[in-house]
Order: C-alpha cells, then structure tokens, then sequence
C-alpha cells in the first residue's frame, strides 16, 4: 500500500510539473471562434438535479448526479489545474447510510476541435467516502483514495459561459481492497469565466 501512495504522489506532482511550465501558444485553441487569454479561471456548476426538475426523464432522484457538485479550473495556456468538490452529508443520509464526500484535484488539457466545442483529457488524484453519488452504486463507509483518467467534452455560448459533461475511470483503494470505478457522464456543468480585477486587466488580456 505504501508503494502505491507513493506512485500516486509522484504521478501527481508530475502534473503539477506539466501545469506549472511556460508554454509559447500563438492561440490558444487554434480551431474555436472564440479568442481565450492565456491565463483565466472558471467555475462549473452541476446543473442535472435542476435539469432534472424542468425536465424529468423519469429521474426517481435528482440529487443521483454524479460525484461532483462543484468544480473550479485554471488554464494556463491548454493546461489547467483542476479541482472538484460534492457532499451528501446530512442526520438523514447518516442514518440511512447514504452519506458521501467526493473530492478530486489534478491536470487537465484542453483543445478546440471546431468552433464552439472543444474536448479535454486529464488526470486526477481522487478522495470519496462513502460513495461516487452514482445509481445502483453501494456505500463504502472506508472510502477510498486512488487517481482517475478523465475525458470531456465542452460546448461554449460565449468565450464566458460554457457547458461541458466528463467521464472518468478511476483506480485505486481502500481499505475493503482495491478500487476500479466508471464514472459515466451524469453531470452536466454549467461553467462561469471568473472575471479578472481590473487593476490586472493587462495581464487578464495576455
């Protein structure tokens, strides 16, 4: 197990190593109509249980929407940081034993590949006790710990407001053993592009 740490530590501050290098990019993303400066942050809210109330689809459970609730990227370049947050935790989901705690943070990369829409691939280090929030996904009151390979796909109204879903396949373990978990596109996140101050409005324009 302690090797296994380890190899996760290390993969990570790899990443972190990718994210943090200067990268000369004449645009950033080459085939979107959109101009993006070099430096922005965004911040993504998972609208399915919201979705789900204006349009049902026979859901029994809108808050089943992922493991994620919350998400917060930072690009440099194609390159970004990324982080991910959600919680179930309330008396109710104690006593019925479906409270849960998600967390992730890691590297991602993006590229357009036509106008509006783009397509993004990373790596996450993960922590979730309890469970993914995922149907027919059983509580694990150990939780676990391991790294997540990540797809998604992002479809942009304006260089400010976007939506984008994500799959994922994670590794790891606990201790009830190993961990390997499909995360399927369930979530969909509206994303905001966080202004910048304007004392850094040149930098922002970079």
């Amino acid at each position: 197990m302690k090797k296994a740490i380890l190899i996760f530590i290390s993969i990570l501050m790899f990443s972190f190593v990718l994210i943090g290098q200067e990268e000369v990019i004449d645009e950033l993303m080459e085939d979107s109509k959109f101009e993006f400066p070099y430096r922005y942050k965004m911040i993504g809210l998972n609208v399915t249980p919201l979705m789900s109330k204006l349009i049902p689809f026979n859901r029994t459970n809108p808050l089943v929407s992922g493991p994620y609730m919350m998400s917060y990227r930072a690009y440099r370049g194609r390159n970004a940081f990324r982080f991910g947050l959600g919680a179930n935790l309330s008396s109710e989901t104690f006593n019925n034993n479906s409270a849960s705690l998600n967390m992730r943070m890691g590297w991602e990369r993006k590229k357009s590949f036509y106008d509006n829409w783009s397509y993004s691939f990373g790596l996450d280090f993960f922590v979730s006790g309890g469970s993914f929030n995922l149907v027919a996904n059983g509580n694990n009151e150990d939780g676990a710990f391991g790294l997540g390979f990540v797809w998604g796909i992002e479809y942009f109204f304006n260089p400010k407001v976007s939506l984008n879903i994500e799959t994922a396949f994670y590794m790891g373990g606990g201790d009830d053993g190993p961990v390997f978990q499909f995360i399927p596109p369930v979530g969909l996140n509206l994303n905001f592009l966080i202004p910048r101050k304007s004392r850094n409005i040149d930098e922002y324009d970079e």
